[in-house]
């Protein structure tokens, strides 16, 4: 071929190239760019300020970060971590490769949607035909926690937003919080699709003990395990009629004891017993029956005469009308049982800290006073 007859071929490689060049560069540019690949809830406080994958236990009025940490992976290079300042404990391992606060390229950046992780009902009564429904549990967008890494504030819960306030509750720092998050990589704050996304732990795997949740003690009175704190927020559920206390949970595959151990759901006797012992392996058996009781203008009566707190009366006993029990805190002040003193209870709802007058039928004729004696 002569070089009169190359010429245009020539010329045309060229020109493809030149037209390919931009092509082939941006190809490149996009394989060698981060890439978003995995996100993960981590916590921290101030008397451990790693931000650590898995539960977080925090002692009565700690406060905790919640912020998400994600995996990067760049081709050719170590993977890294962006996360909050702070060191950073993925399942255990102490993270030392390549960190960034933000998302490690200025044209992108990530917003993150901040979900709880709650039980679709509050409370009811569970039976074989409606206990799987009841006790199924769902997301529910959190928007109070911000859209960035590291969340603003503690989650508030959601899955009782439609009720409206319950006006026998006095205010309570406690419960357990299981949280959720996706994250997206925009190109702009408000890009309707994301360049990329990625999620937290499947919120279907709720009750797997490494999934992301804070569980808060709370100070609630003598004779009360500080532990009950981390019982709040979470179901109240009564069995059916029938039902044996140690039926397995259809959707949760745990007695109604181990959910309450766990912290997923619980009955008004768990409760009860969990606050007074500190755990569910009791029984009815092993309390002392103190007397029957009675209301009278307020007060209440013990086998016909005023209770008196110190003497026939003491933090940590139990009141019970049929399947519903109530804990006894303390006195208000007149040295007598009455309706204002303060107790806690759940039935058929989340727990509350609330006055035994609120909680208790002053016409029942089936109030008993219980107590467990070491």
């Amino acid at each position: 071929m002569s070089s009169d007859s190359r010429l245009p071929w020539i010329v045309f490689a060229v020109l493809a190239t030149l037209v390919a060049l931009p092509f082939v560069i941006h190809e490149v540019r996009s394989q060698l760019r981060p890439r978003l690949v995995d996100a993960r809830i981590v916590t921290a406080t101030d008397t451990d300020p790693v931000l650590r994958t898995g539960p977080r236990h925090l002692t009565t009025g700690e406060e905790v970060r919640l912020a998400v940490a994600l995996r990067v992976d760049r081709k050719g290079r170590e993977s890294g971590w962006v996360a909050p300042p702070g060191p950073l404990e993925i399942d255990g391992v102490r993270h030392e490769g390549p960190r960034w606060a933000s998302w490690p390229e200025e044209s992108r950046q990530i917003r993150v949607f901040w979900f709880t992780v709650e039980c679709s009902t509050v409370g009811g009564e569970l039976g074989p035909t409606t206990a799987e429904d009841r006790l199924a549990h769902r997301t529910f967008l959190a928007p109070e926690l911000g859209r960035d890494l590291a969340a603003t504030g503690f989650p508030a819960q959601h899955n009782d937003d439609a009720l409206g306030p319950r006006l026998d509750g006095l205010p309570t720092d406690g419960g357990t919080v299981r949280l959720y998050a996706r994250v997206e990589l925009v190109d702009r704050p408000d890009a309707v699709r994301p360049l990329a996304a990625v999620t937290t732990m499947d919120p279907a795997r709720f009750a797997e003990a490494d999934f992301p949740r804070v569980h808060r003690r709370a100070a609630l009175g003598p004779g009360v395990s500080a532990a009950t704190g981390e019982l709040f927020r979470l179901p109240g559920f009564e069995l059916s009629e029938g039902v044996p206390h140690d039926w397995v949970l259809p959707g949760l595959g745990m007695t109604m004891a181990d959910a309450t151990e766990r912290r997923l759901a619980q009955s008004s006797w768990t409760f009860a017993a969990f606050a007074v012992t500190g755990h569910t392996a009791v029984s009815h058996a092993d309390l002392v029956g103190l007397g029957r009781l009675t209301t009278a203008g307020g007060r209440m009566l013990l086998d016909g005469r005023p209770a008196l707190w110190g003497r026939d009366v003491r933090a940590g006993d139990l009141v019970s009308d049929g399947d519903h029990w109530v804990v006894l805190l303390g006195d208000d002040g007149n040295s007598e049982l009455d309706a204002v003193d303060p107790v806690l209870h759940c039935f058929r709802g989340p727990p509350t800290r609330s006055r035994l007058g609120l909680v208790v039928d002053d016409t029942s004729d089936r109030l008993q006073l219980h107590r467990h004696e070491e």
